[in-house]
């Protein structure tokens, strides 16, 4: 097996601010295997335009090229006329935004705009990416963690070995973006080695709009890792809820409020999360009803998450989401030993069933949720402990961070060595000669 030498990450804001923590589990991993790793993340940030270091910790063979990061912030930051400037040099560019433009047109309002901004952000992308990839040393392998304008990026640059990239809920589903169109998504999978879906749904999704480039889009699910010992329920006298997400529209967590103001049974209910919708949820949840306690932590690190996990008793995870791919939080849930109910929107229904939870429709309002809540509230403890092990044993199964990424890696792997094979095939006869 050839050794890979380096991998550069393509992120939205990792390691800066406090968003993409699932990446570090992953980033642990294929530090484990690249002799160096660069994380490049591409959405404006203060501190990374000002050079600070970011806040989170690396692995020691894990680095932000701070240099190219604060020159790329700058190119994105450009005029609009800039921008489009930028497009009309550049003939692949170019080339993708008329070939694209029909369904943009079609897809309504502004996704014309959309094409155009994505574009433009790829172009500055794929610089910074080539001017990293002049020093010399291949293998490389060109990682988008979102699909994105960073992917487009990734399957145009010169001097990569291996191009990847993964699609999650958000980057994959046109549904997902207002008018519902996402950026050329055919064309950028026909450039990729490979676009890991982290969901089976996801994978599916994609395949039905295909004509080429099918089997490229493989199923490659996240992971958590193992927790160091399972969840404890209460004692029966309340139900210990949880819910956990950024409170934002999108993930209907008023609809957990309305809910409870519907429910008969003793409820502790504790949100993990802040954001734009907190003040709605918090008017709701002053009226709530005595016998429902409430709890808006607002944000909290994932280490407090997980301290909140084996501190304090949880019975049941609640998700409300409109739109999901494969949710962070209940395979963090299910890895300890938690049941959750859920709608069955994107990816969801591959980890939530009547046998660890309840899987709700993915039209499901307040009363759905309140009929779930009291039905687990209501359950008898040997059901309970049955929903609670299987819950366990859900995240053993799909969304195991070990075995998850272990897969994950080696198919990186594979995929260098063809690319080197390939490599030594095209080159000259005499070069062939004198590597021997």
């Amino acid at each position: 097996m050839t050794q890979p030498r380096c991998l550069i990450l393509v992120t939205s804001h990792y390691p800066f601010g406090q968003s993409e923590e699932f990446i570090e589990v992953e980033l642990a991993r294929l530090c484990e295997t690249f002799t160096e790793v660069l994380v490049l993340p591409v959405q404006w940030m203060p501190n990374l335009a000002q050079g600070r270091a970011p806040a989170r910790k690396l692995p020691p063979n894990a680095r932000v090229p701070m240099a190219e990061a604060v020159r790329l912030q700058s190119a994105l930051g450009r005029s609009r006329l800039l921008r489009v400037a930028r497009i009309l040099r550049d003939g692949q560019a170019l080339a993708d935004l008329i070939r694209d433009a029909p369904e943009a047109l079609r897809s309504g309002p502004g996704a014309f705009k959309a094409l155009g901004l994505s574009l433009s952000a790829g172009i500055a992308i794929r610089g910074t990416l080539e001017r990293m990839l002049r020093e010399p040393g291949p293998p490389t392998v060109l990682y988008a963690y979102w699909f994105t304008e960073g992917a487009w990026a990734v399957g145009t640059a010169r001097g990569a070995d291996v191009r990847v990239a993964r699609a999650h809920g958000s980057d994959l589903y046109r549904e997902a973006r207002t008018p519902p169109y996402q950026p050329l998504q055919a064309v950028k999978i026909r450039r990729l080695d490979r676009l890991f879906a982290v969901s089976a749904h996801g994978q599916a999704y994609l395949r039905d709009r295909l004509s080429r480039g099918r089997q490229r889009v493989v199923l490659s699910r996240l992971g958590v890792a193992a927790a160091r010992r399972l969840s404890t329920g209460g004692d029966g006298s309340v139900l210990h809820l949880l819910s956990c997400s950024h409170l934002r529209p999108l993930k209907r967590v008023h609809l957990v409020a309305e809910a409870l103001m519907q429910c008969g049974v003793r409820v502790h209910w504790t949100h993990l999360g802040d954001g734009s919708e907190c003040s709605r949820v918090r008017a709701l949840c002053e009226r709530l009803p005595p016998h429902i306690r409430w709890c808006l932590k607002g944000y909290v690190s994932h280490e407090r998450v997980v301290q909140h996990y084996l501190e304090q008793p949880v019975d049941l995870f609640v998700n409300a989401s409109e739109r999901e791919g494969l949710p962070v939080s209940i395979m963090e849930a299910l890895s300890f030993g938690v049941p959750v109910v859920a709608p069955n929107v994107g990816g969801v229904a591959e980890l939530v069933s009547e046998r660890c939870g309840q899987l709700l429709d993915r039209r499901a309002g307040a009363p759905e949720i309140a009929s779930a809540i009291e039905r687990f509230a209501s359950m008898d403890p040997g059901a309970l402990r049955s929903a609670r092990r299987a819950a366990r044993q859900v995240w053993y199964e799909r969304v195991n961070a070990e075995r998850q990424y272990d897969t994950f890696v080696a198919t990186l792997a594979e995929l260098v060595d063809e690319s080197a094979t390939r490599h030594r095939r095209r080159a000259p006869r005499w070069r062939r000669v004198w590597a021997y």
